[in-house]
Formats: C-alpha cells, structure tokens, sequence
C-alpha cells in the first residue's frame, strides 16, 4: 500500500508541475508582447487608432485567460481520472490480499478519507487558480483602461 501511495502522489506532483509549466509558459509568451503592446499605446495620439488597439490588447487578454482557464479545467480532469484510476487499482489489491473483514474496512476507510482529503485539497486549489486568473485578467484590463 505503501508503493501505491507513493506511486500516487508521485504521479499527482508529476501531472501538477507539467501544468504549472504549461501556465507559466502560456504567460511568459503573452506578458512580453503586452508589455510592448501597451508602450505602443501610451505613444499614441490619433485617438481612434488607440482605441483600436486597445480594443485588440482586451480581445488578446480573453484570450490569455480562456488559455488558463482551459489549461485549469485540463488539470483537474486529469487529476480526477488519475484519481480514479488509483482507487480501482487499489480496490484490485485489496481482493488480493487474504486478510480480516476488518483490516479491510480500515484500510477502505483510510482509502476512502485520503482520496476525499485529496479531493478537497484539489478543490481548493483550483477555486484559488481561477480567482487568481481573473485577478490578473482584471489587473491587466485596468492597465487598459488607464490608457484610454
């Protein structure tokens, strides 16, 4: 059992840096170019041409967070799966393994505690990421907005 849970969380810290590399690049290629795009802006002065501009940086920073945003709900099913996947395997095991109905129903139990524990923890973490994207949507818009 032991193994097994070592192999999950292995397998969960593996599948969560990948996203979070995945995020961080996605930012790394937009913040570069905004920043840039919004120096163009400032130097601006036909009005109508600035409007247009900016009109493109807020299509451009939808996109940004329909990027993380998609990259998040990604994560999530995977960890779900990956999730589910690990109970059925231990479920496996645990026909195996000839001990007491007790045993088992402990081991259930604690099987089933962590998994709940896991999935709260997730839970969270996702709830935060998606605050976190919007705040930084907002915070580039107003950015925006303060160009106008």
């Amino acid at each position: 059992m032991e193994a097994e849970l070592n192999s999950f969380f292995s397998g969960q810290i593996e599948t969560e840096t990948y996203y979070q590399q995945r995020a961080s690049q996605i930012l790394a290629e937009f913040d570069e170019p905004h920043v840039q795009r919004r120096i163009e802006i400032k130097k601006l002065e036909d009005p109508e041409l600035k409007k247009i501009k900016i009109n493109k940086c807020s299509d451009e920073i939808s996109q940004l967070r329909e990027s993380l945003l998609n990259l998040e709900f990604e994560l999530v099913g995977n960890l779900d799966v990956f999730t589910g996947k690990d109970s059925a395997s231990h479920d496996d095991l645990l026909e195996t393994i000839n001990e007491t109905e007790n045993q088992v129903t402990r081991v259930n139990d604690s099987k089933a505690a962590l998994i709940k524990e896991l999935q709260d923890k997730e839970e969270k973490r996702n709830r935060v990421r998606i605050s976190d994207i919007h705040q930084y949507v907002d915070y580039l818009r107003k950015q925006l907005k303060d160009l106008d």
